[in-house]
Formats: C-alpha cells, structure tokens, sequence
C-alpha cells in the first residue's frame, strides 16, 4: 500500500517519533501546512519549522496507522 509520510523538521532538528502516514496527498499537505504556520515574531532559527510529505511503500499496512479523509 502507498502513502504519504509527514516528515516535520524544528530548528532544523527532525522530531522523534511514528512518523504520520496519509493515504492522500492533499490531506498529508494540508496537515503540513498548519504544522509549519507561525504568530509572531520569528527572533530565533531554532523557532523556524519545515514539513513536507513524502511517498512510502508499507509492506504490512495492518501494523501501521494511516489517517484516510473523504475527499
């Protein structure tokens, strides 16, 4: 099975932990772009954040968690 995993990066640090895994590409963005969505005032790159998505294959689909939205 095909999804799309959200990887998260803070200060340029990536967080630990299951990644999140998609089954579609317009809900993995999504999610990507609040995650990175600041108030304020940046005064530090450890406060900057990236996220973006990227395909993977899982093998075993029944051992992972894969959040699916009507679309």
């Amino acid at each position: 099975m095909h999804v799309f995993a959200l990887l998260v990066f803070v200060g340029g640090a990536s967080l630990e932990g299951p990644a999140m895994l998609f089954a579609s590409l317009t809900a993995c963005n999504y999610h990507a772009g609040e995650i990175v969505h600041r108030y304020g005032h940046l005064t530090s790159p450890s406060h900057y954040a990236l996220a973006y998505c990227v395909p993977r294959f899982l093998e075993n689909p029944d051992q992972h968690k894969v959040y699916r939205y009507d679309e």
